[in-house]
């Protein structure tokens, strides 16, 4: 993939144009879209574009420490997935995620399942609330997950 302002371009309507489509679906009440994201223009930007009428929005970062990061990028890099320059690229960007505005989940020592029972939970608001009294460390993803909302206005389930 040669990363240039067309195929930015492409990249970011092709996001757009799938998430509306599922959107409109009402055979889905729930989309998580997860894909890293490093600046906030990036997250506006796909929300700009939402149909979000009968939807809510929900910017979750899921973060974890600088040396957790590390070794899990050279799990993918002993695996022969990604290559040895991606923990340098990746540790220059923690300072990124930091200021971007997403309520942050820390991963740095729980399972996968553990994170997707904080998010379910809403433990994710109280974590927002510490994050205003303290800054937090380091990213290992962002997840955007749109919620729809039943014509009466409440959350679906």
């Amino acid at each position: 993939f040669e990363v240039i302002p067309e195929t930015k371009k492409m990249v970011m309507e092709n996001i757009c144009f799938l998430l509306n489509q599922f959107i409109r679906c009402s055979a889905y009440e729930n989309i998580i879209f997860c894909w890293v994201m490093h600046e906030q223009g990036i997250i506006d930007e796909i929300i700009s574009k939402l149909e979000t009428e009968d939807c809510q929005i929900y910017t979750i970062s899921l973060m974890c420490d600088a040396d957790v990061l590390r070794k899990r990028l050279q799990k993918d890099i002993d695996a022969g997935i990604r290559s040895e320059d991606v923990i340098q690229r990746s540790i220059a960007r923690i300072g990124l995620y930091e200021k971007l505005d997403t309520e942050k989940i820390d991963i740095s020592h729980i399972t996968p399942e553990q994170a997707a029972e904080r998010i379910i939970n809403g433990e994710r608001e109280e974590k927002r609330m510490q994050k205003r009294l303290s800054d937090r460390v380091a990213d290992d993803i962002l997840t955007m997950i749109v919620k729809k909302v039943s014509s009466g206005g409440e959350t679906s389930q």
